[in-house]
């Protein structure tokens, strides 16, 4: 699935969405090197050592059972650690409080670009030393930029902990964004940008989409940018972004793995500690207006069947309501016995398929509706029969089963996300940004529990109404309407 707002800058990777999983929230990465096993199977025996994280048992039974040290350094460093040695690897992750969302008018996508630039070297250690030392020992490095946070995950070799550790403090403050390297990585995020949005007609949707339900919130815009604010981005532009977002104080570092928790925290005192807390960039946030009637818009290109996004209005991740709405998007797109497939493509024949997006955002973001149309339907029709699903779930509830089932598939998709050590590394650092809070990994499982079948109408009818909707149309081609 190509999504612009997260993107796979220079580095080799393959993600892919955890569909099931909402309090995931991250795309699962497939090691680079394992396509090179085949043309060098040395490299098998790493890989190998590397996979077995995916065995490591976190649970027994159902209940989460590890612990987390916690430690504030004096610059404002948070440092989150996970030991476990049941195989020989580390996952590293640094989380910034720095996405799309921070950025200001005339340079939208300059955060995709610093994370382009972490990989070209710092006056200590040139461009490729990072991804070397890793790749040429069996590991793998990579980054991601979303509206809300941009993270750097590495996964190495127990033996290198005090290098990524040295390779990774030096770089938040020492990048050298040589104007090469910046032009280089600007025309690779207007290709990227080319590619994922303005040639793709969902890509373009989508955008259109979020210009249509934010008007002042950054929000608004993608995590990738848009091409004239991208192209004129200035190295001075970059190092004043950087000065103010990549300070100790907007970081959150997650080790998990093979190490000893007291020498790792000596390694990150040592490297982290001389850093200055710096200042802030004073930025404010703007808050969205509340939205007071339905929104439409249509996109006007070619397209062999009509397709439609409603994008409404949802709560922060910090809200009580994102669990009931979790659960209420497994009812309505949890499979082929969904609300949504069976209205729309079972019974009415009317759309081939009916799928829903609501991730977890830091301010009220979108829960997102997609219907893709049989060939000659008329899109307007997927609106009603959409609200027609809703108005069943306000009038009638939800029944035992779909709650039951939708309890099963949230909780497997959690103990999924928390088998290997990257996936128990990566939730920490997102619960601790989106939540404020990492040692919520351990009641949220609790919270969906809880959840009722009332819950669901309650939210249903508080979020779904047409009123606080926005509607884009793609129609068919040589469709008047």
């Amino acid at each position: 699935m190509s999504w612009p707002g997260i993107t796979a800058a220079r580095k080799r990777r393959g993600w892919r969405w955890p569909v099931h999983d909402p309090a995931c929230l991250m795309p699962r990465k497939e090691s680079a090197l394992r396509s090179l096993a085949k043309l060098f199977p040395p490299a098998l025996i790493i890989i190998a050592s590397l996979s077995a994280a995916s065995l490591v048992p976190c649970c027994t039974g159902t209940e989460v059972q590890f612990q987390v040290t916690e430690e504030m350094l004096d610059n404002g460093l948070r440092v989150l650690l996970h030991e476990d040695h049941s195989v020989p690897v580390v996952s590293y992750q640094s989380f910034y409080r720095v996405g799309s969302r921070n950025e200001e008018e005339g340079i939208r996508g300059i955060s995709q670009l610093i994370e382009h630039m972490m990989f070209r070297g710092t006056a200590r250690f040139g461009a490729g030393v990072f991804d070397s030392l890793l790749e040429n020992n069996g590991g793998s490095a990579g980054g991601y930029t979303t509206k809300d946070m941009t993270v750097y995950n590495c996964e190495f070799h127990r033996d290198l902990l005090a290098r990524v550790i040295e390779l990774e403090a030096d770089r938040m403050r020492n990048l050298l964004f040589g104007l090469e390297d910046i032009e280089r990585e600007k025309k690779i995020i207007s290709e990227e940008r080319l590619r994922s949005v303005d040639n793709s007609v969902r890509g373009r949707m989508r955008e259109r989409l979020f210009a249509l339900a934010f008007r002042d919130h950054p929000y608004r815009y993608p995590a990738i940018g848009t091409e004239e604010d991208i192209m004129a981005l200035t190295r001075e532009d970059c190092m004043e972004y950087y000065r103010s977002r990549y300070r100790p104080s907007n970081v959150v570092v997650v080790a998990a793995g093979d190490f000893d928790t007291g020498r790792a925290l000596e390694l990150i005192r040592r490297h982290y500690g001389p850093i200055p807390a710096g200042q802030g960039s004073g930025e404010k946030i703007p808050e969205e207006p509340a939205q007071s009637g339905e929104r439409r818009d249509t996109l006007d290109v070619k397209f062999r069947v009509p397709v439609v996004k409603i994008g409404f209005r949802a709560p922060p991740a910090g809200s009580e309501d994102i669990y009931p709405l979790d659960m209420l998007q497994m009812v309505l797109d949890g499979g082929r016995d969904s609300r949504l497939n069976d209205r729309l493509v079972k019974e009415l024949n009317i759309a081939t398929e009916a799928g829903t997006f609501f991730p977890w955002r830091i301010d009220p973001a979108l829960f997102i509706v997609t219907i893709r149309m049989r060939e000659g339907q008329d899109p307007y029709q997927g609106v009603e029969a959409f609200y027609s699903v809703i108005k069943d779930i306000i009038d009638n509830g939800v029944t035992g089963r779909e709650i039951q089932m939708a309890k099963k598939m949230i909780e497997a998709g959690y103990l999924r996300g928390m088998e290997t050590i990257s996936g128990r590394a990566g939730r920490i650092g997102r619960y601790q940004l989106l939540l404020g809070d990492h040692q919520m990994i351990y009641t949220v499982r609790e919270r969906y529990r809880q959840v009722d079948p009332e819950d669901l109408t309650a939210v249903a009818a508080e979020y779904f109404s047409p009123e606080k909707s926005n509607v884009v149309f793609l129609l068919e081609s040589g469709s008047g309407r």
